[in-house]
């Protein structure tokens, strides 16, 4: 059992069940037009199998006058060849006149099916903020499981000379769903410093 240090206390951390195999997907080779947003703005696809079929994920920034988005949509193979989309997610920093913070984290990334229901979790973060100091911006851990959305809302942390702050979350949707929980938990664990 791998054991954390959290907040001055050992827990347990949960040991990782067996991933599903996601890889990342080069554009070109993808049906042109496939998320329905311009090339030059989708950062990252991955794909990976589960019950739902052969899933694609695009994680999508856009660069916008004094702003920025950032969306993730999420579709699968039907029966019939064509994709549904499961979920999208989208977030923003509307208008700002200082720093725009909107990336995504990367080390972040996981598709792993923790409840063993044969519907795979991806585990996905970001930051989004305004910020013109050096202070906790907004964090946020997403997993999407078919169209289901679980996320920790959050800050990251920071050392602003004085002392650590910030990395706190708060969890939403993750009723009945206690191994996704303490995945996503670890995984917040891991980039709350980054």
């Amino acid at each position: 059992m791998l054991v954390t240090l959290i907040a001055g206390t050992a827990a347990a951390e949960p040991e990782p069940k067996p991933g599903v195999v996601f890889a990342d997907v080069r554009l070109d080779r993808l049906e042109k037009g496939i998320f329905n947003v311009p090339d030059q703005d989708i950062q990252r696809v991955v794909s990976f199998e589960d019950k739902n079929g052969r899933n694609l994920v695009a994680f999508v920034r856009h660069d916008q006058a004094g702003g920025r988005s950032l969306q993730v949509i999420h579709t699968a193979a039907k029966a019939n060849g064509k994709r549904a989309t499961l979920r999208t997610v989208n977030d923003q920093v509307a208008k700002c006149e200082f720093d725009i913070i909107a990336d995504f984290i990367a080390e972040a990334t996981q598709v792993l099916d923790e409840d063993g229901d044969g519907v795979a979790e991806l585990y996905f973060a970001y930051r989004v903020d305004c910020v013109s100091d050096v202070s906790p911006v907004t964090q946020k851990l997403v997993v999407l499981e078919g169209g289901q959305k679980h996320i920790l809302r959050g800050t990251n942390r920071v050392d602003n000379g004085a002392e650590k702050v910030g990395g706190e979350f708060k969890s939403e949707g993750f009723e009945g769903e206690k191994p996704i929980l303490a995945r996503a938990t670890v995984i917040w664990e891991t980039i709350k410093g980054h």
